[in-house]
Formats: C-alpha cells, sequence, structure tokens
C-alpha cells in the first residue's frame, strides 16, 4: 500500500554551530522528508527521524543525537517553502542518479517524455520505463535513496515515492509494450527543465499514448498528437511498431490528426489500412 505519512518540504541551510544557537520551541512538529541539504551530500541520513519546530521567523530541525551529522554542524531551515516544480526536479534528480548509479537501462516516458517530444501539458509525477527483470533492482536503489516503494499493480507497474512527488515504474504499457534493445538503441538524449534524460523513441511513444488512451485517460489522445505535430518520425519504424502493438489504433490516430490540419502522409495511413483491411484500399 501506498504510504499516508505527511510530508514538509523546507529549503535549508547548513551553519556551523559556533555561529548559531538552536532554540527548541514548541510549533509545527511532524515526520520532514527534505529534498536536499546545502552542503552535504549524502541526503539519505537526514531523512530519518527529524523534528520541524517554529523558531522565531524561521524553523529548526531537531537532528537525532547520534550517528547522523557531525556535532560540530547543525541544520537550519529557513521558512522558504519548496515549489511543487522545485520538489519534482529534486526527486527526478535523485531518481535518474540513483537509476544511472546502479547501471540500470531505463528511458523517460509519460509527461516527462512528452514534453521533450511534443507539447508541455505539465506534469506532476514521472514514469520511468524499465525492463521487467530490472524491477528488484530499481525499487532497491530508489530505496537506498530515500524513497518508500511498493507494488501497485504486479502485471505492469510499481511506484515511489519521496517528498509528495511520485515515480511511477513501469515495465509493461497498454498492449504489453516491453522495453527492448531496439527501443534502447533509437532513445534520444532529451532535455527536459535542464536536464539531460534519456527519452523513449518519439514512434514508439506516440503508440504507447495511442493505445492507452480511454475516457479517462483522453490526454494520451492529445499527447500522441503533440508528437505528430513536432517530431521528426521515422515512418517506417513507426507503422511496425503500429503493426505490432496497435495498426488500427494508431491508424485511427493519423486519420483523426488529418482531420485537424496536421500534416500526416498518406503513405503510413495506407499501408496501416491494408494492414487491418482486406481490400487494401484507403476511402476517400
Amino acid at each position: 500500500m501506498a504510504p499516508t505519512s505527511p510530508t514538509v518540504r523546507v529549503r535549508i541551510t547548513l551553519i556551523p554551530t559556533s555561529q548559531i544557537g538552536i532554540a527548541r520551541c514548541d510549533g509545527i512538529q511532524g515526520p520532514c522528508a527534505l529534498s536536499t541539504v546545502a552542503g552535504l551530500a549524502p541526503v539519505a541520513p537526514y531523512r530519518l527521524d527529524l523534528r520541524l519546530s517554529r523558531c522565531g521567523a524561521g524553523y529548526v530541525l531537531d537532528l537525532p543525537s547520534e550517528g547522523a551529522v557531525r556535532k560540530e554542524a547543525a541544520i537550519v531551515a529557513r521558512a522558504s517553502p519548496i515549489t511543487d516544480e522545485e520538489a519534482l526536479l529534486g526527486v527526478l534528480d535523485d531518481a535518474v542518479g540513483s537509476l544511472r548509479g546502479a547501471g540500470i537501462p531505463f528511458l523517460m516516458i509519460g509527461g516527462v517524455a512528452s514534453t521533450v517530444w511534443g507539447r508541455d501539458r505539465g506534469t506532476t509525477d514521472i514514469d520511468v520505463f524499465v525492463r521487467p527483470d530490472a524491477v528488484p533492482g530499481v525499487l532497491d536503489a530508489l530505496a537506498a535513496h530515500g524513497f518508500d516503494t511498493w507494488t501497485e499493480n504486479e502485471h505492469w507497474l510499481h511506484k515511489a515515492r519521496r517528498d509528495g512527488v511520485t515515480v511511477d515504474i513501469i515495465f509493461r504499457t497498454a498492449r504489453d509494450i516491453l522495453l527492448d534493445d531496439e527501443m534502447l538503441r533509437r532513445a534520444s538524449v532529451g532535455t527536459f527543465r535542464g536536464r539531460r534524460l534519456p527519452i523513449a523513441p518519439p514512434e514508439d511513444l506516440l503508440v504507447m499514448k495511442a493505445s492507452a488512451a480511454a475516457e479517462d485517460t483522453a490526454r494520451y489522445w492529445y499527447d500522441a498528437l503533440g508528437i505528430l505535430s513536432k517530431a521528426d518520425l521515422d515512418w517506417p519504424y513507426l507503422i511496425t511498431r503500429a503493426r505490432q502493438h496497435g495498426a488500427r489504433r494508431t491508424l485511427s490516430l493519423l486519420l483523426f490528426a488529418s482531420s485537424v490540419d496536421l500534416v500526416v502522409p498518406s503513405e503510413p495511413m495506407a499501408e496501416l489500412w491494408a494492414a487491418v483491411h482486406d481490400d487494401g484500399g484507403m476511402p476517400r
């Protein structure tokens, strides 16, 4: 089950104890998950058993007395909440760093990839696409970096969460699309909010979006249209992937795109039409 503990997100500054006296005051109490610790590299040791107290115009973190920090240092949290965007990017950096550090192949899909290849509709979570056999290593790597992890659906989805941001660990999408060697070979490094990330090929992402679109995920359809309007597609590869995982749905998307005046070559539509209709002739 998903963790339910509340979190408090604040910017913090490291100040030597010789320069400040820490006053412990009654005030805000509760678990405090910190996304960054200025001047301190390993974040994880500072994420457990922290109490946040109001102190004058700012906040003070009361740290565990033993083993967590050097005695000559204290962490002072100024009254400066981290925005949702800052929290998202902090979690993205740590999630990507943990997978890279563990040597696990992965690609970004979801809203991050849609922003790179098509439209930026805003996203509040992070979707990573991995091989099924990589899932245990992914969960271990994220847990080692302070994430809570759990199984949402054993057939396709695990989740991790930290600082109020969810990471979806996806190993199978709609129509049983899996991360394979061809997808990894064709992946690109794209830029999202200044970060260089491995992004799923636009052709694969388009087929995923079109195949998964439903009444409650209509945005996927329009994400796919955004990819059609912006990305430089390898049409033969798109047709190959569509034939494997959703020829009719992809054909429907291309026909719809042309109906709203997006420029779609006629040859891919004719080829997919022939693949799903015995007569082979496109309607006019």
